[in-house]
């Protein structure tokens, strides 16, 4: 059987705009599902190939309920249903409240005004999104390189200025999000992340020549969007 595929790229598939974005993440992954029956020959396939594994997963992921504790109350969900989980309000024990999700693979903790991540978060050991963003961290602990199945990490809109060493560990992770921090170098183990690393979003942050070639240099295979330089540095 030959095989073919919707094309795909790095921002997604020619599929979903082909379709004016309207498919839904069900809908995609029975696409995908159907495609990655098929045995990839060409060099060109096989690329496309595991780009499609990378968003079958995603869709995988994206299918499965958003939950909020309102709504695990209202229809009695068991917590071990529980993948994707949305936090409206600062619980009083966080550990006791984390805990409780087993099989907790993506936890979205914005707009909550924290100060510090809860270390029980570093102790979920099947989570793969991360979000932090709109909160008030400065400070990430070594701790986050225990998260090592983690993907996406979201720091947006926080006053952090330094990611710890330990985030070489994560060798899964393919996006970082960190627009409108502090974040002005990357730490020098991060180039571990070579060949992983999709995106680093840097976006609204005033950056000189020299630090953007810095960072590029640490992960030339990366992705960075930053904002216009400030012309200073050189």
């Amino acid at each position: 059987m030959a095989w073919s595929f919707f094309p795909v790229h790095r921002n997604g598939s020619g599929i979903f705009r082909r379709m004016g974005g309207k498919v839904s993440a069900m809908c995609f992954l029975v696409l995908c599902s159907v495609a990655l029956q098929a045995q990839p020959q060409t060099r060109q396939q096989v690329r496309q190939y595991g780009q499609a594994v990378r968003l079958y997963d995603s869709a995988k992921l994206c299918a499965i309920p958003l939950y909020t504790e309102k709504i695990i109350r209202r229809d009695r969900v068991p917590v071990e249903a529980v993948i994707r989980l949305r936090v409206r309000k600062v619980p009083d024990d966080w550990t006791a409240y984390l805990s409780q999700f087993p099989n907790l693979q993506e936890l979205h903790l914005s707009h909550l005004r924290l100060q510090a991540v809860p270390d029980v978060v570093f102790q979920l050991p099947l989570l793969s999104v991360l979000d932090l963003s709109n909160n008030r961290i400065r400070y990430m602990p070594p701790e986050l390189g225990n998260l090592v199945l983690l993907r996406e990490l979201h720091l947006n809109r926080n006053p952090l200025a330094y990611l710890p060493q330990s985030i070489s560990q994560l060798e899964s992770l393919e996006i970082l999000d960190a627009w409108s921090t502090n974040i002005a170098e990357l730490p020098a183990e991060i180039r571990n992340l070579r060949g992983t690393l999709k995106t680093v979003n840097l976006l609204a942050i005033t950056l000189s020549d020299a630090q953007k070639e810095a960072m590029q240099q640490l992960l030339p295979q990366t992705e960075f969007l930053f904002s216009a330089s400030c012309g200073c540095g050189r």
